[in-house]
């Protein structure tokens, strides 16, 4: 089996390298020398046995291996940051779901794009949307199921609610 060597702190370097387009910007949007960025990909390219940038030119560019190790890189480098953000909202108690109840018939409009901002502005909260009967969402607020309904109905829970 195939053992991983590379570390968290070389795919920032990588990344950094790609999204800035050289070493040297890497290394100054990052705070280190330009000497640790180029040391830190050819350690990559060592490890992985590929070449990750094409130094032909000045400037260096991905290869393709480079742009697929990218795409790969970013996305574990997103989901790291996800994670942090989790566990940072957990231990300050804050909560990482949101349960919204839209009642049966109400006209939708554009209300999906208050739900992508809302997923744009808070990337790590999982937002669960459920269409329901009025009485279905009064009950799952009162077993609090529910954190927000959106109704137009009469409640007799109105006080409660």
């Amino acid at each position: 089996m195939y053992k991983i060597d590379w570390t968290l702190a070389q795919l920032e370097i990588f990344v950094a390298a790609v999204e800035q387009g050289s070493f040297s910007a890497a290394g100054r949007k990052l705070g280190i020398a330009q000497s640790k960025v180029s040391n830190s990909v050819a350690d990559l390219e060592l490890i992985l046995g590929l070449q990750l940038f094409s130094r032909a030119k000045k400037t260096p560019t991905p290869t393709p291996e480079g742009n697929k190790f990218y795409d790969n890189a970013k996305s574990i480098l997103v989901k790291c940051e996800r994670i942090n953000t989790d566990m940072i909202n957990i231990s300050m108690g804050m909560e990482n779901a949101l349960t919204i109840a839209i009642e049966d018939g109400l006209p939708f409009g554009n209300i999906d794009l208050i739900f992508k901002e809302i997923a744009a502005k808070f990337p790590s909260l999982s937002l669960t949307i459920i269409n329901a009967p009025h009485k279905e969402i009064i009950q799952g607020v009162i077993n609090r199921n529910i954190d927000l309904a959106v109704t137009l109905s009469p409640s007799i829970f109105s006080e409660f609610i």
